[in-house]
């Protein structure tokens, strides 16, 4: 099944040190919470689930002629992947749809351009 999150992707920064420890901004920390309180929502069954298949779609600029955006191109310039995926991961951990990241053994993920003016991520699983 495809699962799709209306919610521009946002990169996991790197955690910040402070004296009682690490800890992520304000601004990342919240949108992590709207992740997971999004994915809830969908009400995907807990699995074990061993591959997953993401898309993260990017709104175009606001600066960016409606003529020069092409929905679905990829887009090369927004960070890198793996980050994106952490995000996603870590969101789909929090509410419990799965136990923990590490039994993905196969990630396929890609990111493009979307004419849509929010984002979005589309995601599904599938076992082998």
């Amino acid at each position: 099944m495809l699962y799709k999150i209306k919610i521009k992707p946002r990169p996991t920064p790197r955690p910040r040190v402070g004296k009682y420890g690490a800890y992520y901004s304000k601004s990342y920390s919240e949108h992590k919470r709207k992740m997971e309180f999004l994915v809830k929502e969908l009400r995907i069954p807990k699995g074990e689930y061993t591959h997953i298949s993401v898309s993260f779609n990017f709104p175009y600029p606001k600066s960016k002629k409606k003529s020069e955006c092409i929905d679905k191109a990829f887009c090369y310039n927004k960070g890198d992947l793996d980050n994106y995926l952490k995000c996603l991961m870590d969101a789909l951990e929090c509410a419990k749809v799965i136990e923990n990241d590490n039994m993905f053994c196969k990630l396929q993920a890609e990111k493009r351009w979307t004419t849509d003016e929010t984002g979005f991520i589309l995601f599904s699983f599938r076992n082998f």
